[in-house]
């Protein structure tokens, strides 16, 4: 099985964590990982869609954080994504992971990008459960 991962690492200490997650379990299912780095979760559909056209991977696993700022912006960023990242998965019949974690603040992100937390494996065990239905 081979996965594609979208991730922005944006916020650095998040993406490291949300990376030891997916790692672990790939390792322990025997999943090939390939990784494409993107600014921020705004640009993950681009991606998404890129990476269904060439047709060389069975999933996508989509890493990223939105924290709320002072304005509505977040909000905007997060469901643009989410909706399009979806449409996409729907679309084009391949399975697919989202881990963008939309939080309140970076000590959230943090959090559920840790191991008490494994939103990341999540998403990646989305794929694979998908995958091995």
């Amino acid at each position: 099985m081979k996965l594609a991962v979208v991730y922005s690492e944006y916020y650095k200490d998040v993406w490291s964590g949300q990376k030891k997650q997916i790692e672990k379990f790939a390792l322990e299912k025997s999943i090939e990982l390939e990784y494409f780095k993107i600014p921020g979760s705004l640009e993950a559909p681009f991606m998404a869609s890129k990476i269904i056209k060439e047709r060389s991977f069975d999933g996508i696993v989509v890493l990223g954080c939105v924290v709320e700022g002072e304005t509505y912006h977040n909000h905007i960023i997060q469901n643009c994504a989410h909706d399009h990242l979806i449409r996409l998965s729907a679309d084009n019949l391949m399975p697919m992971g989202i881990g963008i974690l939309t939080v309140k603040n970076y000590e959230q992100a943090l959090y559920r990008s840790s191991e008490k937390k494994p939103y990341a494996m999540h998403a990646i065990k989305a794929v694979y459960d998908i995958l091995t239905a």
